[in-house]
């Protein structure tokens, strides 16, 4: 006495809602827009979650486990990853868990329970001695020259050959001192150099304003600029005071996401 067209219906709806409320429908229709929008690093953490708990993707999200996340954490520690950031990663899949039981997707968080690692949290600190600060300024010395000369050569190169000069206006690397530089003067994280801005540098007090929601602890501080940091800001705004950020991807004008390949070549010098 039934519709089999509307029990088709009724199935294939069933089987929507489940598919939604496994780890990859949720984070995918659901968590990824709304973590992009509300968190500096959205993508990251989207990025993270899928390659990370790749095998949990298709389970429900009410039938994750405490068993399985401590059998991935067994498996991480094995591979040499730091507890501390396998805490960062199980705390991202508690993230996400969470914020389906608060749209009522699911009635509780199953992995609610799981404690973080215990890490050293009064580690040694690493500072550069004397001589390998004395290193890293000579690399950065050393890198500008090759680059100079580099430049020089490609247009001795173009004059033999009767091709038009290329104004070097801009270096696609000249960044790396500058930035290296300010770290050293200011122990500023590398997300605040990113994202430091020329609003943010008062030159005539000689200080900068670190705010808070470029900040790791998201608490705005200020840093004071000894004699090096400030010179160095008075040269590089000669340059770039145009732009919003003091230190912009020369090749697009935004925001850097990592400089490792410029850090990397340097650190083989």
């Amino acid at each position: 006495g039934g519709s089999p067209h509307e029990e088709k219906k009724v199935r294939r709806a069933a089987a929507a809602v489940k598919k939604l409320n496994t780890m990859n429908g949720f984070l995918e229709h659901r968590y990824a827009p709304w973590v992009i929008a509300h968190t500096k690093r959205g993508e990251e953490t989207i990025t993270l979650l899928k390659l990370c708990f790749k095998a949990l993707g298709e389970r429900g999200l009410s039938d994750i486990s405490l068993n399985d996340v401590e059998l991935w954490r067994t498996e991480a520690s094995k591979s040499g990853l730091a507890k501390s950031t396998i805490n960062r990663r199980t705390a991202a899949l508690k993230a996400l868990i969470n914020k389906a039981v608060d749209w009522e997707v699911i009635e509780s968080n199953p992995i609610a329970r799981l404690k973080a690692l215990k890490v050293d949290k009064k580690s040694r600190v690493r500072y550069l001695s004397d001589s390998e600060e004395d290193y890293l300024r000579i690399a950065l010395v050393n890198r500008e020259e090759h680059r100079r000369m580099k430049r020089e050569s490609g247009t001795c190169w173009r004059e033999v050959r009767g091709y038009d000069p290329v104004e070097h206006v801009e270096d696609p690397e000249d960044y790396l001192k500058p930035i290296v530089l300010l770290a050293l003067n200011t122990g500023m994280r590398r997300g605040e150099l990113f994202s430091l801005r020329w609003v943010d540098v008062d030159l005539g007090r000689r200080q900068l304003t670190i705010v808070g929601a470029d900040a790791k602890s998201e608490q705005t501080r200020y840093i004071d600029l000894n004699r090096e940091a400030y010179t160095l800001l008075v040269e590089w705004q000669k340059r770039w005071g145009n732009y919003q950020l003091v230190f912009p991807n020369p090749r697009t004008g935004e925001q850097f996401d990592n400089i490792k390949s410029a850090w990397n070549g340097l650190r083989e010098t």
